[in-house]
């Protein structure tokens, strides 16, 4: 995939599928929510997501035993709920598994450590267990969801072992310190900048090299796109516009368009996430979340400098092939 800022229409088809794809997402995650509330649904919404990653590179089996990891994930977060250290290493520690799972398909359990990150950050209401159970039923929400649309298999794109385990440690710091701080400080949306670092840092050194800039600038454009959104529209055409972002993202990602995908990713978080917030208060609360947002991609553009000189210095650099996924 090209590291290039590419503009365009998604490839043919796409449009359709990612259509019919958003659609099956959002009714079993309103079933869910109407079962379990809406931390059941947020939960499940990100291990289906996560379930439909690695879904594509593991046999049936083995992904499903992998969902289990998302149930300890979300039960983790929700047992360290609000306590500022513990949240911070219980992202750091969810984001070091990450490690494993890259030497086996590169960035495969990347959205794991966000479902640890939204139960640490805030009480939710939900006993660890019950999270954890979430957790699992999201990710086999996903796998069910994935053989629906017959994704198909893919071969795996396993990373170095040395590969690995320098991005985990480094982002599981830098992630893991960012929430610790954010909750020391009480700063309620402060969390975003380590969502923004899980989304971000790609595990494989030609990935972090050739998209930084993609990712970044769709980041930050990304942002802008959701201020606008909550600055211009009625507060009832939010939620529309966060589901239409979701068909754009899901189509460019199957286009293999890493820039756009990346562009409408960010304001589909940021207007979900606003979805619920007091009308009067949306806009503030979107801006300061856009604003947490950039000094997430900041952080990433230097996380990207300094683990680049440290793949030199170990002689590691070209050494894996990553995975676009």
């Amino acid at each position: 995939m090209s590291g290039a800022l590419q503009l365009g229409r998604p490839a043919p088809g796409t449009l359709k599928a990612s259509a019919l794809l958003v659609a099956v997402v959002l009714v079993a995650g309103g079933i869910v929510t109407a079962i379990g509330g809406t931390a059941a649904g947020l939960v499940v919404g990100l291990a289906s997501g996560s379930a439909m990653t690695f879904g594509t590179v593991m046999s049936t089996r083995s992904a499903a035993a992998v969902t289990l990891l998302l149930g300890v994930a979300a039960a983790l977060g929700a047992a360290v709920s609000e306590d500022p250290w513990a949240s911070g290493i219980a992202v750091g520690a969810i984001t070091l598994a990450s490690a494993a799972a890259s030497t086996y398909s590169s960035g495969m359990l990347m959205l794991a450590p966000l479902i640890t990150l939204v139960f640490a950050v805030s009480d939710r209401g939900m006993p660890w267990w019950l999270a954890g159970l979430w957790g699992v039923v999201g990710g086999l929400i996903g796998l069910g969801i994935a053989a629906l649309m017959r994704y198909g298999k893919h071969p795996p794109r396993p990373l170095p072992w040395a590969i690995a385990w320098r991005h985990a440690v480094v982002l599981a710091v830098a992630a893991g310190g960012a929430t610790a701080v954010a909750e020391l400080l009480g700063l309620q949306y402060g969390f975003w900048v380590a969502v923004t670092m899980l989304v971000a840092l790609r595990p494989a050194p030609e990935e972090r090299g050739a998209l930084v800039v993609p990712r970044v600038v769709g980041t930050l454009l990304g942002a802008v796109l959701a201020a606008l959104v909550v600055l211009l529209l009625p507060a009832d055409l939010v939620l529309v516009a966060a589901i239409g972002f979701l068909v754009a993202l899901a189509a460019y990602a199957m286009s293999g368009n890493y820039f756009l995908q990346t562009l409408f990713l960010t304001p589909m978080l940021l207007l979900f996430v606003s979805h619920g917030d007091d009308p009067g208060a949306t806009v503030e609360l979107t801006l300061v979340r856009v604003l947490f947002t950039a000094i997430g991609a900041v952080l990433v553009v230097l996380l990207v400098w300094l683990m680049a000189r440290w793949d030199e210095r170990a002689g590691l650099v070209g050494a894996a092939t990553g995975d676009d996924g």
